[in-house]
């Protein structure tokens, strides 16, 4: 069921443009009751603040990747984004590799009240650094009109080997930290 916006242009016939439909809804919703729960566990004042500001930063990703899905796959937002620029496109994927780490944080957190972040739990972030360089090498350093091709057709995302191999590893990190 396409929610539609109205447009009454005087004496001509009405006309109707779809802007999201029920899939997008569910996105737009759960992005935006993450965002409501990252604000209460920011402003909430408790002796475990750190474990309060870990799950603002795993809804905070999850608001983020719900962003990401509206901009790929709503068509209307596609299209807007796609016509300012490419670049746009791909950036978000990076919660794929930030989702694990941060539940994995968050959850050792309530587990063992003296966890503390260190420079060897920062490993777990590794993934996510190499993302935007790996991006870089198969779409970034590509011309505007090669990248379109990218944003426009899933079918050249998913025949494209490099492509395919991202979606794995993205899919990987999530079940091996689940």
């Amino acid at each position: 069921y396409p929610i539609r916006i109205a447009k009454n242009f005087g004496a001509q016939k009405m006309l109707e443009t779809t802007v999201f439909n029920f899939n997008d809804l569910t996105v737009l919703l759960a992005g935006f009751f993450s965002l409501i729960l990252v604000a209460m566990l920011v402003a909430r004042n408790r002796d475990d603040r750190d474990r309060n500001l870990l799950l603002a930063a795993f809804f905070l990703q999850s608001a983020l990747y719900s962003v990401d899905t509206l901009l790929y796959w709503n068509h209307n937002i596609n299209a807007t984004a796609s016509a300012i620029s490419a670049n746009f496109f791909f950036a978000l994927g990076i919660t794929f590799f930030l989702q694990g780490p941060i539940l994995y944080w968050c959850t050792r957190k309530i587990i063992y009240r003296t966890f503390e972040l260190d420079r060897g739990q920062l490993l777990h972030l590794v993934p996510a650094v190499l993302y935007p360089f790996y991006l870089y090498s198969i779409y970034y350093r590509y011309d505007e009109s090669h990248k379109l091709q990218y944003v426009h057709d899933w079918s050249v995302v998913s025949g494209a080997p490099y492509f395919v191999a991202l979606m794995w590893t993205q899919n990987l990190v999530v079940f091996f930290y689940s």
